[in-house]
């Protein structure tokens, strides 16, 4: 009540109750009351929201759909149809290296393209293309009475120099069995750039090749790039065999070849913007990495420039061989005459996508021992022959260790008749 009616209340407050100290209470209170009313009515009142109805959108009406009762349908016999039978061939599934290795095998399963098997009692070829979309690699095996030549051609760029410098090298055995080595090389070269230069094709090729004369028991071996020929051999140490690395690669990595492309004038490196680097920057990129540096992993192989190519050797390869000075060359390397002893086993003739990976030539000579020395099953005589086995084997597991590189492997035994 005071708080609605605070001046009359205070006037009624003085004339009615009764005495001066009483009325003044009174009024004192009216007027707190007052003040309070009156500060009620400043404070804002809460918004209350009235509700909004949006106008309803225009909603086409969907007429009615009359319920139909379908009529009954008297049942179809469709006539019988008589599928043929068709029997798929049998499909033979690669032989894998390391079948209790699920990782390794699962790698090897990959590399599906074509192989080629090739094998008699003292000689095998084995080839896998690996992931490359081209088959590069050619192979050679002639044996002429007591003596048995292989070779093995690694094509860079294409095909053409490798099929090239194989048929070179058929045709000069056919007319001289017994020419030289190195002789072979030199003219596979020739051959080789004239056919590039009449058909305006730029490929190269590695080779490697080998000579066993049974009848004197001497092995020789000439090689141009970075193919391989390893013999393993027996020993008493922990070993069953080693192996005994006949070549060296003729490639940047190399320190005799990277020293000859130098003072030639060329140079080497992981990329161009390495080779090229001054010798404060090339010591910058051994402090901080060549990755860093250079933009260049430093498990890049080493590359020679001008040209960009890892082979510092090499059949063919017209345009490398235009170069002034030309970097490139095709000068065979010839190993010292070998003669062989009992200890001497078998010989590795191979391609360098066999060791592209993780696989040493230790792993090589030790597969192909354990192969060889495993007893053969099945007994009943479906099993490939052991030095096939041994070559497909081996170069399966450079699939399966990290190889995607075309990969021949040629295996000779080199004992017995």
């Amino acid at each position: 009540v005071c708080a609605e009616r605070p001046c009359v209340i205070v006037m009624e407050a003085f004339v009615v109750t009764p005495g001066v100290v009483t009325g003044v209470a009174v009024a004192s209170v009216c007027v707190v009351a007052a003040v309070v009313f009156v500060q009620a009515r400043k404070r804002p009142q809460p918004m209350v929201a009235e509700p909004v109805v949006e106008e309803a959108e225009d909603v086409p009406v969907v007429p009615e759909v009359p319920v139909v009762t379908p009529s009954r349908v008297s049942p179809v016999t469709l006539p019988a149809v008589t599928v043929p039978a068709t029997t798929l061939p049998a499909v033979k599934s690669p032989v894998l290296p390391f079948p209790n290795d699920v990782a390794e095998a699962e790698k090897a399963e990959e590399a599906t393209s074509p192989t080629t098997a090739v094998s008699d009692s003292r000689t095998a070829v084995y080839a896998v293309q690996g992931k490359r979309n081209l088959m590069a690699d050619e192979h050679l095996i002639t044996t002429t009475g007591s003596t048995t030549f292989c070779a093995v051609f690694d094509g860079c760029g294409g095909d053409k120099a490798s099929a090239s410098a194989k048929k070179s090298v058929e045709a000069a055995l056919k007319a001289r069995p017994a020419t030289d080595l190195a002789d072979l090389l030199r003219n596979a070269e020739v051959e080789t750039l004239a056919e590039a230069k009449a058909g305006r094709w730029p490929d190269a090729t590695t080779a490697v090749v080998a000579r066993l004369d049974r009848e004197t028991r001497t092995l020789d071996v000439s090689w141009i790039g970075d193919s391989r020929c390893v013999v393993g051999r027996a020993t008493t140490g922990k070993k069953a065999v080693v192996a005994d690395v006949l070549t060296s690669d003729h490639n940047a990595s190399s320190k005799s070849e990277a020293k000859r492309i130098r003072q030639a004038g060329g140079r080497i490196g992981r990329s161009e913007s390495e080779a090229n680097a001054s010798g404060s920057k090339k010591l910058l990129g051994k402090v901080v990495g060549s990755g860093t540096a250079f933009g260049a992993h430093r498990n890049n192989p080493k590359r020679v420039y001008p040209g960009g190519i890892t082979l510092t050797r090499a059949i063919g390869g017209l345009p490398l061989k235009r170069q002034k000075p030309q970097l490139v060359i095709a000068d065979p390397e010839v190993a010292p005459t070998r003669s062989l002893d009992a200890n001497d086993k078998f010989l590795i003739l191979a391609s360098d996508g066999l060791f592209e990976g993780k696989l040493t030539p230790q792993d090589a000579v030790d597969i192909v021992h354990t192969t060889l020395t495993t007893p053969r099953e099945p007994a009943d005589g479906t099993a490939p022959p052991p030095l096939e086995d041994a070559a497909s084997k081996l170069a399966w597991a450079s699939q399966a260790q990290g190889s995607s590189d075309n990969t021949t492997v040629c295996v000779v035994l080199l004992n017995g008749d």
